[in-house]
């Protein structure tokens, strides 16, 4: 059933079949030595009929490659060409510290949100790249999360309150997260879910205070932005090309900080 639910999750009707991937029939092992396996213990019950019915893991496992799932699908369209693209939304914001080897929530820490594809249910949490961020956007964050401001906040060049090699298989989920002078909630902001091009040394690091100065057990009510995909771009793995649809980074935001700041200067 796991296999029918994936298939027509991505456009088919059916699973033919499937298996693993211990002969690396479609991809050589060689490619997959840097691929994630970001999904575990997908199951779906007998009466299952879309994803939100089943049982997966995100971001854990305990697997190899030779473990990866392959399928063979038919049905609805043979060549899918996912006409409308994934649209996510934001479910969850906290900041995590380690304490006595465990990651814990606090006032500050690296900024951890869950992203939703409201097509699937399917959810990725992950950090925010440091990209169009301001002091403004950090206020904001804060706000979302129940605090009432942003006391400080920079980038995690230090790693500061995560270790690098536990951030080794986290994935960055939101960049160029750029709220104006006269924002007052995220929807006054913009950003990009499921797309960068950071590294977890440009994370973002906050403290936040105010409110309760604890972490809300609420998640945030923070909604999608949406962008269209318009521009086209290559990207090489090994020997394997693949076409992209990415919307263009936007560099408005390091500009209007800087006028922001002349302003505030000459009064």
């Amino acid at each position: 059933r796991s296999a029918d639910i994936a298939c027509q999750a991505m456009g088919f009707d059916y699973a033919v079949s499937w298996g693993n991937n211990d002969n690396y029939t479609y991809f050589p092992e060689s490619m997959l030595a840097n691929v994630s396996i970001v999904m575990d213990q997908f199951y779906c019950p007998a009466g299952a009929r879309n994803i939100s019915d089943c049982s997966y893991d995100l971001m854990q496992h305990d697997c190899s490659h030779q473990e990866d799932i392959i399928m063979h699908c038919s049905g609805g369209d043979v060549n899918p060409t996912n006409d409308t693209e994934p649209e996510y939304e934001i479910v969850y914001g906290a900041l995590y510290v380690m304490q006595n080897g465990s990651a814990v929530q606090s006032n500050k820490g690296i900024a951890v949100v869950g992203v939703r594809d409201t097509r699937t249910g399917a959810e990725t949490y992950g950090t925010v790249c440091d990209d169009s961020f301001n002091n403004r956007s950090a206020d904001i964050a804060c706000q979302a999360m129940g605090f009432d401001y942003a006391v400080s906040w920079t980038n995690n060049r230090n790693y500061t309150y995560i270790p690098e090699s536990m951030l080794a298989n986290v994935s960055i989920v939101m960049d160029q997260f750029y709220c104006p002078a006269g924002a007052r909630n995220i929807s006054d902001c913009s950003y990009d879910l499921m797309q960068h091009d950071c590294s977890h040394q440009e994370d973002i690091i906050m403290h936040c205070s105010g409110g309760s100065d604890s972490p809300s057990t609420e998640p945030p009510t923070w909604g999608p932005t949406s962008y269209p995909l318009d521009d086209e771009i290559a990207v090489k793995f090994g020997g394997l090309e693949v076409q992209l649809k990415v919307n263009p980074k936007q560099g408005r935001a390091k500009i209007a900080d800087f006028l922001e700041e002349v302003a505030d200067i000459i009064g």
